[in-house]
């Protein structure tokens, strides 16, 4: 005669418990899909193609419509969020580009629609995405986290710089290859009372120890977000640009970064006759604020044998700064392979 073992014995009661909780999960996953379809029906972004987003992208996209509401109630009042002509009046000074709003550690909380009339992304690619992930050079990523760190208290501080925006969707974009030359500008809103996320506690609840270090956190500034206009380069007309139909013109450098030609071109561009740059170095001609950053592009330049460096100011012989973009290619002898040079084609951006 046979025995049942024990865990036989529990074996059907187990089982029953397995597919009870099965439909329970089931009917949990259930629930939870039809609410995050209701959502997707009203995150005011819709897919191109008129079919329903996946339910991580309305969850992101939920997020970050909520975080905008909060700043727009923070810096605008308590209807900011909900006026309308907040937005048309950013909207209509940013005629030949688009708004985004960029929150403290870079996540993007909105992009206008007509973005995609500029670059080849949508605002429901990039909201709740952080913009850290649309640039590829380190560099970029440094000048972000440096537009958004606050300088003194002042609420509204005025920020302009220049980024090459993945442009993943349209690989001819111009001047870079699979990436757009922007310039963003706008007002980085900072907020000198404490960050809303912290909780104020009443005199009457106990006191946590606190060190100086908290302290300051909360009582420091404290950024809310940058309010930028975002206009590619390739499609600003400046006052040069009006003047002249041509802006770009080429140099030829030698290894040690010392001019050996450049285009008559540069006459009509900066005001100096060709030979005036002969034997100088770049820098001699370059805004000091911009040299490291070239000095990183002429390493990147030796290692690969070519670099598209980004935007630097140039000075003119009328004393004003002019902003450049250039792409170099080192030149090498035939017979013994070494490098002897790099040529430079140069375009006027700004």
């Amino acid at each position: 005669m046979s025995f049942p073992l024990d865990d036989d014995a529990n074996s059907d009661g187990g089982g029953q418990d397995g597919v009870r909780q099965n439909v329970v999960a089931k009917k949990r996953r259930r629930h939870q899909n039809v609410e995050i379809d209701e959502l997707g029906e009203l995150v005011p972004y819709r897919r191109a193609d008129g079919k329903a987003l996946d339910k991580l992208s309305v969850l992101r996209l939920t997020t970050s419509f909520f975080k905008f509401q909060d700043f727009m109630t923070t810096v605008y009042g308590a209807n900011g969020a909900h006026n309308e002509s907040v937005l048309t009046d950013m909207l209509d000074e940013a005629m030949d580009g688009f708004l985004m709003v960029i929150a403290s550690d870079g996540v993007i909380l909105y992009a206008s629609e007509n973005m995609e009339s500029f670059v080849a992304l949508s605002p429901r690619d990039v909201i709740g995405h952080c913009l850290h992930d649309f640039v590829q050079s380190e560099q970029d990523s440094k000048t972000i986290t440096k537009n958004l760190e606050p300088k003194g208290d002042k609420p509204s501080q005025y920020r302009t710089f220049f980024l090459e925006l993945r442009n993943s969707a349209s690989p001819k974009s111009p001047l870079c290859g699979n990436k757009m030359l922007l310039r963003l500008s706008g007002h980085l809103k900072v907020s000198v009372d404490h960050p809303p996320c912290s909780t104020q506690k009443s005199s009457s609840e106990p006191s946590l120890v606190m060190t100086s270090s908290s302290s300051e956190e909360e009582t420091g500034p404290h950024v809310l977000g940058l309010v930028a206009e975002c206009r590619p380069m390739a499609l600003s007309l400046s006052i040069l640009e009006m003047e002249f139909p041509d802006l770009s013109f080429t140099c030829v450098f030698g290894l040690d970064h010392m001019m050996r030609s450049i285009d008559d071109r540069i006459r009509n561009i900066l005001g100096f006759e060709p030979e005036y740059f002969i034997a100088f170095s770049y820098k001699d001609f370059m805004h000091p604020g911009d040299t490291e950053m070239m000095e990183q592009a002429h390493e990147f330049l030796a290692r690969t044998g070519y670099v598209c460096k980004p935007p630097y100011r140039v000075m003119s012989a009328s004393g004003d700064w002019v902003w450049i973009k250039a792409e170099a290619v080192l030149r090498y002898n035939k017979k013994t392979k070494k490098p002897t040079h790099y040529d430079m084609l140069c375009k006027v951006v700004g």
